[in-house]
């Protein structure tokens, strides 16, 4: 409970840095849950960028009352072709994210 209650303030602080959504590179994303969010990112932003918003979406003020409920563990993946995304260090352009949906996948515990 503990864990869980540090990642969730973790995401809260994350989520008020993140509000100003500025940008020109449009990503959705598909949710576990079939709920889909998007954001503007700048081209330059990079993948680790793009995995944090999507740790904390649930936090943001514009999906407050959503319900979303994020994964403790997941992986971020494109649907077609589908492939992991996991370059943490490469940029939304690099990986042609730019209008893409991409899918939020829980990582189950083995």
């Amino acid at each position: 409970l503990k864990l869980q209650q540090e990642l969730e303030a973790k995401r809260r602080s994350l989520a008020a840095q993140l509000q100003s959504a500025s940008g020109t590179a449009r990503l959705a994303l598909r949710l576990p849950s079939g709920q889909r969010v998007e954001r503007k990112f700048e081209p330059t932003a990079t993948l680790q960028e793009v995995y944090d918003w999507a740790s904390c979406v649930a936090f943001l003020p514009e999906n407050s009352d959503k319900g979303i409920e994020i994964p403790e563990r997941f992986v971020l993946k494109t649907s077609f072709p589908a492939r992991d995304l996991d370059e943490m260090d490469r940029t939304v352009d690099e990986l042609k994210l730019s209008g893409t949906n991409i899918l939020l996948a829980a990582i189950e515990d083995d």
